[in-house]
């Protein structure tokens, strides 16, 4: 087995000197051939798992975030190469949805050692995604948390707190599997795994193997009960707050008044007034 990393170094604002040597030493006491590259620019992790699967490596490991994880696994989508996955971002929702080590060491054991399982990939306008998609009020902070001078949870909280005050819901039109939902949304979320990352649940029953999709529509909610809201998010019991509805299904569009912002993976953007949102089941092969 060919098994190249990819890592991006500056993803996390993490320190990876150490990374080589760790996995250089646990290929070596494990007889396996592993091979390390670095990204340069942005995309540039997409442009080196295309030239690694051509050059025959089977399994490519993702070093960094749920960003540098979504360069790496939209191109292994119906391929046979396995994705692995070191986590190094600020929230790591895919790897922790799939129970994967935080700690290098231990990540790089299961990159290298453990077989892969079949998992879903899920796409937004064309583009993939693995964790969360979204749109409202989650992808304005996205957007701007991705402007700000420093990454973790506690820049992201404080984005989050000042922008709250100002935002209004809007007004949008769902179909799920062909019933329409007229809803007026503080955001809406459209859910493949089960987290933003951080343990920050915003869809506790999701399922990455099973070829359906959690859209999680989110009303305003007071101010007071913001603090609530949060403490469901982590202990996985947002479904029980009046503010969520849940509805499942495989394709989804989402209709809007204007383009807006939006975010796949952790990643930032803006996109137009419709959003057709689709699942391709058990077409990625990921080891966990």
């Amino acid at each position: 087995m060919k098994v190249a990393f990819i890592i991006n170094p500056i993803s996390g604002g993490k320190d990876k000197a150490k990374l080589p040597e760790i996995i250089n030493n646990t290929a070596s006491n494990n007889h396996i051939q592993a091979d390390i590259v670095y990204t340069a620019r942005a995309n540039h992790a997409a442009e080196l798992a295309r030239e690694l699967m051509a050059d025959g490596y089977s399994r490519i490991v993702a070093v960094g975030g749920d960003g540098t994880i979504n360069e790496v696994a939209r191109e292994l989508v119906g391929k046979d190469a396995e994705l692995a996955i070191i986590p190094q971002g600020s929230g790591n929702g895919l790897a922790r949805h799939l129970g994967i080590p935080l700690t290098a060491p231990k990540a790089v054991e299961v990159a290298l050692l453990h077989p892969s399982q079949r998992v879903d990939a899920a796409y937004i306008n064309g583009v993939a995604f693995f964790c969360t998609a979204g749109v409202g009020f989650d992808a304005l902070i996205g957007n701007r948390f991705a402007e700000a001078g420093s990454r973790g949870l506690t820049t992201y909280a404080k984005v989050a707190i000042k922008e709250f005050f100002g935002y209004k819901p809007k007004a949008y039109t769902i179909t799920v599997d062909g019933q329409r939902y007229s809803r007026s949304a503080f955001l809406i979320t459209v859910a493949n795994a089960s987290q933003y990352g951080n343990n920050a649940y915003i869809a506790p029953q999701a399922d990455l193997q099973d070829g359906i999709l959690d859209v999680v529509v989110v009303t305003k909610l007071p101010l007071i009960s913001g603090p609530a809201f949060a403490a469901k998010m982590f202990l996985k019991k947002i479904e029980s707050s009046q503010y969520v509805e849940i509805i499942r299904g495989r394709n989804i569009t989402i209709e809007r008044e204007e383009e807006d912002y939006i975010h796949f993976d952790g990643e930032p953007g803006r996109m137009g007034k419709t959003l057709e949102i689709s699942v391709q089941p058990s077409s990625l092969k990921v080891v966990f």
